[in-house]
């Protein structure tokens, strides 16, 4: 039953989660990647560059930068890290974002974790590497909401990257492209959700709760939803 105005409703869920760090060798993806190539019919390379709402792989100012970056960075690997110092180094964490998506984020200059991955996505899409945004969150505490994103070469997988995280130092930009720490838990590997019901289909829109919490949707009351993650076991080592 939904809370009435004035009242509070509590959800407790109970799931067990393994959390890996990811760590990929940067010098032999570099080489290994050179001369990569993608199949272009091919399903996922078709549904990973397509422009989509705050993923504005189509916008001229997108194309032109993804573009440019290329020049000199040979291979899918070498144009991604460009796109990743791009994004780095002409961004400003700031939150709540004054942007909301690629376009946006590369006009203000100025965003939160989201509209840094929107921006790596949507280059490393027009550049014609396929690339996915992952909505999530810290594993612990209250209203961690982050997002990230990977992006695909063949052969080898979807590579990890974080470009607010990496936005931390140089020890952190030189972490954060091609690996991961295990402090976070993956919710959805997409912005954009719809859900097809009995009544019909359904856009979610970006698809993180975390944006219902701090971004009140239309015709809300602006009332926060408050959501926070518990250690509840001991961690299993590996």
């Amino acid at each position: 039953m939904l809370p009435k105005p004035g009242e509070t409703r509590s959800l407790a869920v109970t799931y067990r989660v393994t959390r890996r760090e990811v760590r990929t060798d940067a010098a032999a993806l570099t080489a290994r990647t050179r001369h990569t190539t993608y199949d272009k019919h091919d399903p996922d390379y078709l549904l990973y560059t397509r422009p989509e709402m705050l993923i504005e792989t189509h916008a001229p100012a997108i194309i032109a930068l993804a573009a440019n970056l290329k020049r000199g960075n040979d291979g899918p690997y070498l144009f991604a890290r460009a796109a990743y110092d791009y994004v780095v180094d002409h961004t400003e964490y700031v939150s709540p974002s004054p942007s909301h998506g690629a376009v946006q984020c590369l006009s203000l200059g100025k965003a939160d974790c989201g509209s840094y991955t929107a921006l790596f996505v949507a280059l490393c899409r027009a550049g014609g590497v396929p690339a996915r945004p992952i909505a999530g969150c810290w594993a612990q505490g209250e209203n961690q909401w982050h997002c990230w994103a990977e992006f695909l070469i063949p052969d080898v997988g979807w590579i990890p990257v974080d470009p607010s995280a990496g936005d931390r130092g140089t020890k952190q930009r030189a972490y954060y492209f091609g690996n991961l720490d295990s402090n976070r838990v993956s919710l959805a590997k997409t912005f954009n959700l719809t859900v097809d019901t009995t009544k019909g289909s359904t856009d979610l829109g970006f698809a993180q709760v975390g944006t219902w919490w701090w971004y009140p949707a239309p015709g809300s009351t602006g009332s926060q939803m408050t959501v926070q993650h518990l250690l509840l076991g001991k961690p299993t080592a590996r």
